[in-house]
């Protein structure tokens, strides 16, 4: 195979292709959460009245919590998946079934 003038072999390509593929993926992984994170900031600010101060403990406090998840030695312990079956647990919140996800 040839690029730009020169051969290029096949296992080149695919950690090339793999390499944007991971590029691509993270952005658009920080893009999403960066919206949702704008739009449960916004939600706090206009609908519970958090201001500055607030709104930037929560951030914080989700960092935090998102950082032990990422981590945790013992993956596993503490996800996501365990938060969801804590809010389902103590408060009867199934996320999976209240949050609609637009197609």
């Amino acid at each position: 195979m040839r690029a730009g003038g020169r051969k290029v072999s096949k296992a080149q390509v695919k950690k090339e292709v793999e390499r944007k593929y991971k590029e691509i993926f993270d952005l658009a992984v920080n893009e999403v959460t960066y919206q949702i994170y704008a739009v449960m900031l916004t939600t706090l600010d206009k609908s519970y009245g958090f201001r500055e101060k607030r709104l930037r403990k929560f951030i914080s406090e989700v960092e935090t919590m998102s950082k032990l998840m990422v981590d945790n030695p013992m993956r596993g312990e503490f996800d996501a998946y365990k938060c969801e079956e804590y809010l389902k647990s103590k408060y009867g919140i199934d996320l999976r079934e209240e949050v609609k996800i637009y197609e």
